[in-house]
């Protein structure tokens, strides 16, 4: 993380929940200081919970709690209807000025055009809020 955040403007990172993947054991196979690096050379985290284990975006605040990172969390989004068609339920900025979404259609197997079209009009400030930081 060092080195690519050395070397580029902006870095989109995808670390896994772990609990949906216990067989391959993400969490065992990471030593927890690795993870801990990682996390820490995280300028901001975007939480994406499914609205059916809405208890897991309580996991990742709880874990960003342990390295004192609870504070780069701008954005929370809860994803329902995996398959259905793309789109924004809800959108919003808190006291906190985090974003808060909730939203449909978010699986690999929707076409990204058709998720970046719906998705666009809604998180447009908040696109323009990261870009600006």
């Amino acid at each position: 993380m060092k080195t690519v955040k050395s070397n580029l403007d902006f870095v989109i990172a995808d670390f896994p929940g772990g609990r949906h993947d216990e067989e391959k054991n993400l969490h065992e196979r990471i030593p927890s200081e690795t993870r801990a690096d990682m996390l820490k050379n995280c300028d901001y985290f975007i939480i994406i919970g499914r609205s059916d284990v809405p208890e897991r975006i309580n996991d990742w605040k709880k874990a960003l709690a342990e390295y004192n990172l609870e504070k780069r969390v701008i954005a929370e989004v809860i994803s329902k209807n995996p398959w259905n068609t793309p789109l924004v339920e809800s959108s919003y900025f808190d006291e906190e000025n985090i974003f808060h979404a909730s939203v449909c259609g978010l699986d690999r197997e929707n076409r990204v055009k058709d998720i970046v079209s719906a998705f666009s009009p809604a998180f447009k400030d908040f696109t323009e809020i990261i870009l600006s930081k």
